[in-house]
């Protein structure tokens, strides 16, 4: 009975392809060192004609030379053997396998399949055997530093003496990203809110600040800073428009006169200030004389606007009785009017 094998790659999984007496009885699949093959593993595996398989590793170098306890003499160990010859009994199987520079370790395996390194030193742990790695120790791309203290020795501008660029890199290789660098906004208004994509950089760029507050960059008195005005537009910047804001308080209305007889007929309102400007100035002030009747009615109301330092008014009227009220007039409109004054007769 003759017995060969034969070392298969397909992909990642290595086998043996096992022919006994010229009929190819099935691939036994290598698993761990120790493990078997057995009719239960393999199905193909004729148990009445072979004993259980097992794989060991003669040599210590951690992968199987052979089935049984029948070492690899060669490389490439994958003659037919006779049963009974060159020590084997029924059931052995020589393990063969490719591998061009006689270390006895895979192609599949061996980190330098062209160059002997039984001992498949890799210093620099990039995967590639010290026997035949151009740079053992490594620095691949140049740049004066190798692995570990480069954390990318692929590439020559990231190393420990770098400069850390805001790039989503670890360019210094000091195991943080991108440190030292905040965002900065715009700030086209110069009012000292910012707004629009954010630049990053490791200090205030002029024309920038640190914030994206500004709800307008355009208008310096427009921001989180401002104070709010009554005119349809978002002073603040808090999302609201004109908020807060109210026509002002009454007027204090005050002592009116009459005109002096024999003079041209008038009289005279007085009043002062409201004391809440409703959060806008007070843009002037509405004047009103009320002409009554013999009874206290009022028949006549003759409005005068004056402006807003104006606490006086001296109006030209018809002869007759008068009383007088004032409103104030802010942004948001005109405010109530205040009592009436005192009646005095115009003369």
């Amino acid at each position: 009975m003759t017995t060969t094998a034969e070392w298969v790659t397909n992909g990642t999984v290595e086998c043996l392809s096992v022919v006994t007496s010229g009929t190819n009885v099935g691939n036994v699949l290598l698993g761990t060192l120790g493990a078997t093959v057995t009719s239960s593993t393999n199905p193909f595996y004729p148990a009445d004609s072979y004993a259980t398989l097992q794989l060991i590793d003669d040599r210590g170098n951690g992968f199987g030379d052979s089935f049984g306890a029948k070492p690899l003499t060669a490389a490439h160990d994958c003659k037919s053997y006779p049963t009974g010859s060159q020590g084997l009994t029924s059931g052995y199987v020589v393990l063969g396998f490719p591998d061009p520079d006689n270390d006895y370790i895979p192609s599949g395996r061996d980190n330098c399949p062209g160059v002997a390194n039984g001992a498949q030193a890799d210093a620099d742990g990039d995967g590639v055997g010290d026997a035949c790695d151009s740079t053992p120790n490594g620095d691949s791309d140049g740049d004066g530093y190798s692995p570990p203290a480069d954390c990318d020795d692929s590439a020559a501008n990231v190393n420990p003496g770098a400069t850390e660029a805001y790039n989503q890199i670890d360019d210094d290789c000091d195991g943080s990203t991108d440190e030292g660098f905040s965002a900065y906004y715009a700030d086209g208004d110069e009012d000292t809110y910012g707004a629009g994509p954010a630049r990053y950089a490791t200090s205030e760029p002029n024309g920038y600040v640190a914030n994206d507050n500004d709800c307008d960059d355009t208008r310096s008195s427009v921001n989180p800073g401002a104070t709010e005005i009554y005119n349809q537009i978002d002073d603040d910047c808090d999302g609201s428009t004109d908020e807060g804001l109210t026509t002002t308080g009454a007027p204090a209305i005050g002592n009116a006169t009459g005109g002096a007889k024999g003079k041209p007929i008038d009289a005279t309102a007085r009043w002062g200030a409201p004391t809440n400007d409703g959060g806008s100035p007070v843009t002037g002030y509405v004047v009103q004389a009320q002409k009554l009747n013999s009874s206290g009615a009022v028949v006549a109301r003759i409005n005068t606007a004056v402006g807003p330092s104006a606490r006086s008014l001296v109006v030209q009227l018809a002869a007759g009785r008068y009383k007088f009220r004032v409103s104030a007039v802010n942004a948001v409109g005109q405010s109530a009017w205040s009592g009436n004054s005192n009646i005095v007769r115009a003369r």
